[in-house]
């Protein structure tokens, strides 16, 4: 006797928690950001701390801005008090097509994902069948 033929859409329990680990996983690397600091001029200090969120494309990018002083002493040293942890000003700016260009290829790495979860559960129950 045939068995019935599964509809299209229809997933196994352990590929649905293998992909619930996957999504997870890409939800925490498209939260956490990667920083980077600039520093320009010599005279006061302009310090740019750059948060730029998404993976594997970067579509949110956070800028802060914070304005140090630095000290000369007489022998034109130049100090540099601790940067402050507090920014003066920010600005947040979204790329539309990085935007898309990220959601595609999540979702193609998670179509992939399933399917080879999937074959891999068919392949072993045609070799216990033998």
């Amino acid at each position: 006797m045939e068995q019935p033929r599964r509809s299209r859409f229809q997933v196994h329990l352990s590929t649905a928690i293998v992909l619930m680990f996957v999504v997870g996983g890409l939800m925490w690397v498209n939260a956490t950001p990667r920083t980077i600091v600039w520093v320009d001029s010599l005279g006061s200090l302009n310090v740019i701390r750059r948060k730029m969120y998404g993976w594997p494309v970067g579509w949110v990018t956070r800028y802060e801005y914070m304005g140090v002083k630095a000290h000369y002493d007489t022998n034109f040293e130049v100090t540099f008090p601790v940067l402050p942890i507090e920014c003066n000003s920010s600005s947040l700016e979204i790329e539309r097509m990085q935007l898309l260009l990220d959601a595609t290829l999540i979702a193609l790495l998670l179509v992939v994902i399933w399917h080879v979860c999937e074959w891999f559960i068919r392949h072993r129950a045609s070799a216990k069948a033998r």
